[in-house]
């Protein structure tokens, strides 16, 4: 929720600047709204937006400034993952599984740079899917409590 409000807060800043104009000193403020995410519940994403909106970037330049920092911490992370993935030798089928995920990014990539080039909507549309789906979550995690509650009574009685 916190996310939520700091998204819609820093989108109230004036949007003057476009992402080629991002210098040493935005390149730090938005490094440390990405490490920011590193806490469980934060949007990497969300955070990087909010930072480069409170600086003043449009909000194009903010999407377009979030995608593109992602791009090192996720050629990092597939490096690793792809060594200890090597190292494991995997079979067949998780091969396939990983075939199917790699082309599950490659599109979700490629749909949310077409969404970019199409305008970026206001920070309270974000603000909303965030809580939408925190409010799910909770949700979900509630249920799935209730229904181990009840097995551990249910199994107890006999």
């Amino acid at each position: 929720m916190a996310g939520s409000v700091a998204l819609v807060a820093a989108d109230r800043a004036p949007q003057r600047r476009a992402a080629g104009d991002a210098g040493l000193a935005d390149a730090l403020w938005l490094g440390l709204a990405q490490a920011a995410a590193l806490a469980p519940g934060v949007s990497r994403s969300g955070a990087v937006r909010s930072a480069a909106r409170a600086r003043g970037f449009t909000r194009a330049a903010a999407a377009e400034l979030a995608l593109e920092m992602a791009l090192p911490v996720l050629a990092g992370a597939t490096a690793l993952k792809g060594a200890r993935l090597a190292a494991r030798r995997p079979g067949t089928r998780e091969l396939a599984a990983l075939g199917a995920g790699a082309v599950a990014a490659a599109v979700s990539t490629a749909a949310v740079r077409a969404l970019v080039r199409r305008g970026e909507p206001p920070a309270a549309v974000w603000a909303a899917y965030r809580i939408a789906l925190a409010g799910v979550l909770v949700g979900s995690r509630q249920a799935a409590a209730r229904a181990t509650d009840r097995a551990v009574r249910h199994n107890g009685r006999r």
